[in-house]
């Protein structure tokens, strides 16, 4: 695995991502989410039952360990995490080159700014902030 990291051209959160079968290099995003609101009372803790991350990056040299990270902003307690797993990118680093992380059960304990993270080989190199009001 190569030590020179990527170059993030995105980090969407949303609720789904749907690749073209035809083309991988056109994407869809569904459902784009900068802020989730509760329709719970009293809202929290809440269950996000589902959430999707999609990453385009390129500079990519091969295949690499990536997982998202989601924590708290004023605490930076670890809210949520995937498994690690092998992101198996080409070694051609002029190449534009997407993953899609599925999240499934994330418990949020209160409203506020959460950050979404990317690790790439054990390294953030992207975040994006999320909203719960």
């Amino acid at each position: 695995m190569s030590q020179v990291l990527p170059v993030v051209r995105y980090l969407i959160v949303c609720d789904d991502v749907v690749i073209d079968p035809a083309n991988n290099h056109r994407v869809s995003i569904i459902g784009l989410i900068g802020k989730l609101r509760s329709a719970e009372v009293p809202p929290f803790p809440i269950l996000q039952r589902e959430l999707c991350i999609f990453a385009q990056l390129t500079g990519c040299r091969g295949p690499a360990q990536g997982r998202i990270e989601i924590r708290n902003a004023d605490t930076n307690d670890l809210v949520f995490r995937t498994k690690s797993h092998t992101m198996q990118f080409t070694n051609d680093p002029l190449d534009i080159q997407g993953v899609t992380f599925r999240i499934h059960g994330c418990l949020f304990q209160e409203a506020g700014l959460y950050w979404v993270h990317l690790l790439y080989n054990e390294e953030a190199i992207a975040q994006q902030p999320l909203i719960w009001k």
